[in-house]
């Protein structure tokens, strides 16, 4: 794209700024052929919009083609525009400057109004409040996610020890079970009686009782806790180490099942008293009635 300006002559008493915009388009590979398009403003207002075809020609024809056109139209020679041209303007005067763009109104001769104003914070400081609030955020990350391990864990050890306490045919608190009796229920796990604790046993032995169905992902992490080796399974040190940590929620489960038993066996016992009474009274009834 081409811009041209014309200015007012200095002998005219015309004042008017003509500026013009030329875009050009080759129609073939060469570029011997031009799509152009012109648009002519005076004074900052439209005034004339041309636009057709050029044809690529020869110094020689243009210039004789320059001279035909002058003959044709009767164009006076004062206002010839010289073939070839003298100067890089079609005004045999000097071409404008950058002053007199300027003084037109060309925008890029003085600043735009509409400028960001400069920043108050500095930029030390908000890099300095986005590190910190990165940082708080994964602590509350972490502090959530350790929050959650630990729920995690104490829902297994208290599902592993409620378990534990079902198969326990003598309730005793954690403190007072003797390795006999641990090794007994290590056995119970261990049906095959291999020494080890299979993952799928253990799946099985949890998901037998009365405590209700263990997670797949509970699962895996307290298996992942159970067992510190690369044999994938359980040994008796590990359960004993584990049935350890699971100290106070064995003896919570353990007092349960304790109530539990107890008020069975209580109405076990008032069944059976209420039975002797009957028959006590019908053999009375039998002797009164004879």
């Amino acid at each position: 794209m081409e811009i041209g300006y014309s200015g007012p002559e200095s002998d005219s008493n015309n004042t008017s700024l003509t500026y013009w915009t030329k875009t050009t388009t080759c129609l073939d590979d060469s570029c011997d052929e031009l799509s152009v398009f012109i648009q002519i403003l005076e004074d900052s207002e439209y005034y004339l919009t041309v636009s057709g075809i050029q044809t690529r020609i020869t110094e020689a024809e243009f210039i004789s083609g320059m001279n035909q056109a002058y003959e044709d139209y009767n164009v006076l020679e004062t206002i010839q525009v010289p073939i070839p041209m003298e100067s890089d303007c079609f005004s045999n005067d000097e071409c404008p400057s950058d002053e007199s763009w300027c003084e037109s109104g060309d925008p890029s001769c003085s600043s735009s109004p509409y400028q960001e104003p400069d920043g108050k914070v500095r930029p030390a400081v908000i890099a300095g409040f986005t590190v910190a609030g990165f940082v708080v955020l994964v602590a509350v990350l972490y502090i959530i996610h350790a929050y959650l391990i630990k729920k995690r864990d104490q829902r297994n050890r208290i599902k592993f020890a409620t378990r534990v306490a079902q198969t326990m045919s003598i309730r005793k608190s954690a403190r007072s079970l003797t390795p006999g009796m641990l090794e007994k229920e290590f056995n119970k796990i261990d049906k095959e009686h291999r020494g080890q604790i299979t993952k799928e046993a253990l799946w099985e032995f949890l998901n037998s009782g009365k405590a209700g169905e263990i997670k797949e992902h509970d699962f895996e992490a307290l298996w992942a806790v159970m067992h510190h080796d690369e044999s994938n399974s359980v040994d008796f040190l590990e359960f004993c180490a584990y049935m350890a940590q699971c100290h106070d929620e064995y003896n919570n489960a353990a007092r349960g099942n304790g109530r539990s038993i107890s008020v069975a066996a209580s109405l076990a016992r008032m069944s059976v008293a209420r039975s002797v009474s009957l028959k006590v009274a019908d053999g009375v009834k039998e002797v009164v009635e004879t």
